[in-house]
């Protein structure tokens, strides 16, 4: 399935930033993907301009790449530990800020503490989200942009408009999803699937 028409409905700036960014991901042998509340709500047709980009591999040589390649672009910080970065563009006099993370694997020590991060592939990087709906990418490379990912279930999960976590522990990982399911059900007028209730 492709989002590349709803892609095209966005924001002009943002979307001729997410078509550089793929175009800089491919030059540097990087996948770079739409991650995040932006790929959930595009697919609901709800307005979201917060970028949030996973990027297989390295997401700190990508932010390198960007400055480099764009004079309009800033670091705005540089997370080594967490393989993160932040990157603020100046597009026509509009400041978009855009996060970049490498898809990554997360363990935690015990409940609700950080975790240990280490660099990983995407399939592993988006079972560690909170729930299917919020574990779909979006590619942004040339090749396939706007092709969407859904290892789990989220674009179902959309449709029939459920909350409905990744595996059994995700409660355990991280005790705020709890009140971010109510949150989630109650704004997007959506169900907590019942498995996921009963945990």
């Amino acid at each position: 399935m492709t989002i590349k028409d709803k892609l095209q409905k966005i924001d002009k700036d943002h979307f001729q930033l997410l078509i550089d960014i793929g175009d800089v991901a491919k030059k540097e042998n990087l996948k770079a993907y739409l991650v995040g509340g932006m790929a959930r709500d595009l697919l609901l047709g709800f307005d979201n301009l917060d970028i949030d980009i996973t990027v297989e591999n390295n997401s700190l040589t990508l932010a390198d790449a960007l400055v480099k390649a764009f004079p309009n672009c800033k670091l705005s910080a540089k997370h080594d530990r967490f393989h993160t970065a932040k990157l603020i563009f100046n597009v026509n006099g509009k400041l978009i800020p855009v996060d970049l993370a490498s898809t990554r694997e997360e363990t935690y020590k015990h409940p609700a503490a950080l975790p240990d991060v280490k660099v990983s592939e995407l399939k592993k990087d988006l079972i560690r989200r909170d729930f299917t709906i919020n574990a779909l990418a979006v590619s942004l490379l040339p090749d396939n942009f706007g092709e969407v990912v859904d290892l789990f279930g989220g674009l179902n999960d959309l449709k029939n408009k459920k909350i409905k976590i990744l595996h059994d522990k995700s409660f355990i990982d991280d005790p705020t999803r709890m009140i971010r399911a109510v949150r989630f059900a109650e704004k997007l007028d959506f169900d907590i699937e019942e498995k996921t209730q009963n945990l």
